[in-house]
């Protein structure tokens, strides 16, 4: 179960009455670079999330898979679905992350022609399935990031560790490290909406939440793992 580190209920981002502090890209290279190192060495690798390379197992057969992860940090999914699959090299990965952790990823894995790193969605053609983990909850402009991951029509989206529940969506702070993160929780039906032309095939809790502090309300309870099909 998460920790209890929560402050605040408010309407919107704006709404929130004091400066607030923000995931600094460069400050996470270092720590990134150290996790991708461990990562790479441990064949025997614990997934904490086995959904993505469940999925993509599914998916492989005569033609490459082809991956797009949005905030995927610096490959970590990809070094977990890499050594997983038994054909890893029908896997074509694209990673979109800040400009700081695309240059480190496009150093670190500068002899892989697998992966490709972006500091905005590309309009990719072919795109097998859209991946992304724990991220909807710190984008500012999420409408807009929804907007152009559905444009690319890919025919699954994989949705992991989702702050979203059957409560209203508002933000809150989070304290992590010292820090205070704006955090979003979203009303999961309302979310869903957003993803015009997909259906929900598959909904599972992910982690517990502590939200002990808030009224009952709004609290999710747990985070959830979702899995749309394009209709």
């Amino acid at each position: 179960m998460s920790k209890l580190n929560w402050e605040g209920v408010y309407p919107s981002r704006e709404a929130i009455p004091f400066v607030v502090d923000t995931l600094d890209s460069q400050a996470c290279v270092i720590p990134s670079i150290r996790r991708s190192k461990q990562l790479k060495k441990n064949a025997d690798i614990y997934h904490e999330d086995p959904l993505l390379p469940i999925v993509v197992a599914t998916l492989l057969g005569q033609k490459k898979v082809k991956v797009l992860d949005y905030g995927a940090g610096l490959g970590f999914t990809y070094l977990q679905l890499a050594q997983s699959l038994w054909k890893p090299d029908q896997v074509e990965f694209h990673v979109v992350e800040t400009p700081s952790l695309c240059k480190a990823g496009n150093d670190f894995f500068a002899k892989d022609s697998r992966i490709y790193f972006h500091n905005e969605v590309p309009k990719l053609k072919n795109v097998d399935i859209i991946h992304a983990r724990g991220v909807f909850q710190y984008i500012d402009n999420l409408d807009e990031i929804i907007t152009q991951l559905v444009s690319l029509k890919a025919p699954n989206l994989l949705l992991g560790h989702l702050s979203a529940g059957n409560t209203p969506t508002y933000f809150t702070i989070q304290k992590y490290h010292g820090k205070k993160i704006p955090y979003r929780y979203m009303n999961f039906k309302e979310l869903m909406s957003k993803f015009t032309g997909y259906e929900v095939i598959y909904k599972s809790q992910s982690h517990s939440m502590d939200q002990s502090n808030f009224p009952k309300k709004y609290r999710i309870g747990h985070t959830c793992n979702v899995l749309l099909k394009r209709k």
